[in-house]
């Protein structure tokens, strides 16, 4: 059996068309409430060879409902337009989803004018309000930029979000003080230290691993290496196929496939913990197992 991985790293999944409608509706039978919102967005909208069905959708989405599933019911809201999104987003938020919570915080805050969406700062501090209450950080950086913050507010947001323990936020507030920002702050090294220190002790494969991908981008290969390695010992699984995929073809570091081994082996001990390196939101590991990480390397080259 295989999993499915990351369509960042080795192109796009396996499964489309009816194939892959029939694979969700699998793992929705497994108890998957984010199979359910996929089989919902598919039908929807229309996609990968899957005629559009609204009937169909419907039916998937009265299952997502019965779920109770704020994850899942907020998936399929990022994946909506219009009336739709803001539906799913408040049931999602009035269940408790700091994620949801954040996004109509941010919605309200600046409104969209192409969907008709006046900006209502009352109604963005009623969520506001309820996103204080949650505690969440990851949530609380997230509204910084949906709501598309700048200057001293988006500075003074992102510090909420460190304080609720963001370890994104760690590493956006180590931009700030590395860059500075004219009338705002001093760029200052030692401040940017500090906030990388925390990002390093937040133990955060994900958020290590969003720094090296910036830092990658920016042509920084000899300290994104550094990030991607810290982010693998933290147990991100994307950053372990990146190395493997590195010392392998010896991308941007010399090829080394003794240590690309070292890492082959770590990730196929790995257990699969989240979405952020799995093929349809990390369900198809749920009925399917590992490819090996040779794999990857094979796809890359071609």
């Amino acid at each position: 059996m295989l999993e499915l991985v990351s369509p960042t790293l080795v192109g796009n999944c396996p499964f489309a068309g009816e194939e892959k409608a029939q694979w969700l509706r699998k793992t929705a039978e497994l108890g998957s409430a984010q199979a359910l919102a996929f089989l919902a967005t598919l039908y929807n909208d229309g996609e990968d060879g899957v005629p559009q069905n609204k009937a169909e959708a419907a039916k998937w989405l009265q299952k997502l409902e019965e779920s109770g599933d704020v994850e899942a019911m907020e998936q399929f809201a990022a994946t909506s337009e219009g009336n739709d999104k803001i539906e799913w987003r408040r049931k999602a938020a009035e269940r408790g989803s700091a994620s949801a919570i954040a996004e109509l915080a941010a919605l309200f805050w600046k409104g969209d004018e192409e969907k008709g969406i006046r900006a209502d700062k009352a109604e963005a501090e009623k969520w506001l309000k309820k996103l204080e209450e949650s505690g969440n950080g990851e949530a609380t950086r997230d509204f910084v930029w949906s709501a598309e913050l700048e200057g001293r507010e988006r500075i003074d947001w992102l510090l909420k979000a460190a304080e609720r323990g963001s370890a994104s936020a760690f590493s956006d507030l180590a931009d700030v003080y590395e860059e500075g920002e004219e009338g705002v702050v001093e760029s200052s090294a030692e401040e940017a230290e500090k906030w990388l220190f925390k990002l390093e002790k937040s133990r955060d494969g994900k958020a290590m691993m969003d720094r090296a991908d910036m830092v990658d981008a920016l042509n920084n290969r000899e300290e994104a290496l550094q990030w991607f390695i810290k982010a693998a010992e933290n147990g991100s699984r994307a950053a372990m196929k990146e190395l493997v995929i590195r010392y392998s073809l010896g991308n941007g570091v010399k090829k080394d496939e003794k240590e690309a081994e070292r890492w082959r082996n770590q990730l196929e001990s790995t257990p699969i913990r989240n979405a952020e390196d799995d093929c349809s939101g990390g369900l198809m590991a749920r009925i399917t197992d590992l490819v090996p990480a040779k794999a990857l390397v094979e796809r890359k080259k071609n």
